[in-house]
C-alpha cells in the first residue's frame, strides 16, 4: 500500500523558487492548498517552471491561490511537455478528481494544464498567458466558469482553451476575451457550450 501524505498549506508565500514552487506528488499524497501566493522568477529561469503543481496520482483540492510569472527558459513553447504553467495536474491515469477553483494565473506561458482524468478547472481568473490559458489532454476534464483574459492575441497560436487528446471533456460557460483562437479541439468528442467569445480571431475550432 502507498504511504499516506497529507499536505495542507495555507497563506505561504513562495518566490524564486528554480523549477517548483508548491509540488505535492505521488499517489497516497492528499493535498489540501489554499491562499497560498507563489511568483516565478520569469524569463530568467534556465528550465520549465510550475507555479503550483499536484502530480503523478496525488489528489486534492488547489483553491484561491495566486500563481505568477512562471514563464521559463528560452520559450514560450507552446506544449505542455517543454512549457511552464502556473498551475498543474499532471500524468494521467492515476490522478482523478482535482479541483482547482478560484485561483488567479497571471503571466505564464500555460495558465492551466491537466494531463489528468476528471480534475475541475473551475471560477478561475486566467491572464496573460503566452500560449494557452488552459491546456487539456485527459478525459472527463470539467473547463467550467473560468474568465480566460489575454491569451497573447499577438502571438498566432494562442489559444484560450486547448484540448489536445481525451474523451468527453468539457468546456462550458467561460468567458474569454482577447486570444488568437478561443476553444479549439483536436478530439471530436469535447463538449463546448455556453462560453461567452469576443476579441477572437478563432472563437471555435478543431475536429
Amino acid at each position: 500500500n502507498p504511504r499516506q501524505t497529507q499536505i495542507q498549506m495555507q497563506n505561504f508565500s513562495i518566490e524564486d523558487y528554480k523549477t517548483g514552487g508548491i509540488v505535492a506528488n505521488e499517489i497516497g499524497t492528499q493535498a489540501q492548498l489554499q491562499q497560498n501566493s507563489v511568483h516565478g522568477i520569469g524569463t530568467n529561469a534556465s528550465v520549465p517552471q510550475t507555479g503550483i503543481q499536484v502530480g503523478f496520482g496525488a489528489q486534492g483540492q488547489v483553491q484561491n491561490n495566486v500563481s505568477t510569472n512562471n514563464l521559463g527558459g528560452p520559450g514560450p513553447y507552446c506544449e505542455s511537455s517543454s512549457s511552464s504553467s502556473n498551475f498543474n495536474i499532471v500524468e494521467p491515469p492515476a490522478n482523478t478528481n482535482v479541483q482547482l477553483q478560484n485561483n488567479v494565473s497571471v503571466l505564464s506561458e500555460l495558465g492551466f494544464a491537466t494531463t489528468a482524468y476528471q480534475s475541475q478547472i473551475q471560477n478561475n481568473f486566467i491572464s496573460d498567458s503566452m500560449c494557452n490559458g488552459v491546456y487539456v489532454v485527459g478525459t472527463q476534464n470539467q473547463i467550467q466558469n473560468n474568465s480566460i483574459f489575454h491569451t497573447d492575441p499577438t502571438n498566432p497560436n494562442s489559444t484560450a482553451v486547448f484540448v489536445i487528446s481525451g474523451l468527453n471533456n468539457q468546456v462550458h460557460g467561460n468567458t474569454i476575451n482577447e486570444s488568437t483562437y478561443g476553444v479549439a479541439s483536436e478530439s471530436a468528442t469535447t463538449v463546448e457550450e455556453g462560453d461567452i467569445i469576443i476579441n477572437v480571431t478563432y472563437p471555435l475550432s478543431g475536429t
